[in-house]
């Protein structure tokens, strides 16, 4: 969650007075609350995987999209684009496929169109924190863990109304 950061930006205003000529002084604050970045922890795309339970190359398939992910988190995919990414990764094309619907089902990415996804920003992101933190609200991702060592991990995309 983000946090808020206190900024305080202060103006003086020199007023004269006409009669006796006195410099007069005015200090006037204006606080603004910004957004600040959180801190973050790196996520290793293997055990990203391993926590999901996604097939064993779906991480190759996350790290293939990442590195075409555009600034504002968003990712094109044409069949040519499929079959390119497909044979670079050394797999078929159907693979490929499967991968990315799994990867869709676990709330890693959200088909946002025809041809277009976008990385959950809660696990990727590119751009000013501002805009990241924006996109976020339409993301949910829910960590679980039991006292008995097991875990539950959701990732949901919702639309807020």
């Amino acid at each position: 969650m983000a946090t808020r950061k206190k900024v305080i930006y202060t103006t003086e205003t020199e007023v004269v007075d006409m009669n006796t000529g006195r410099t007069i002084k005015e200090a006037k604050s204006n606080v603004y609350s910004l957004l600040q970045e959180p801190p973050f922890v790196k996520v290793y795309l293997s055990d990203l995987a391993k926590l999901l339970d996604l097939p064993d190359h779906c991480k190759n398939v996350v790290y293939a999209l990442f590195q075409i992910m555009s600034f504002d988190g968003t990712i094109r995919l044409t069949m040519n684009t499929k079959l390119k990414m497909a044979e670079q990764l050394g797999i078929k094309e159907k693979s490929f496929r499967n991968y990315l619907t799994a990867i869709v089902k676990n709330g890693i990415l959200l088909r946002t169109g025809m041809c277009e996804y976008e990385m959950n920003p809660y696990l990727f992101a590119k751009g000013h924190w501002n805009e990241i933190h924006k996109r976020r609200e339409d993301f949910e991702l829910k960590v679980r863990y039991k006292s008995n060592g097991t875990k539950t991990i959701e990732g949901d995309f919702c639309i807020n109304e």
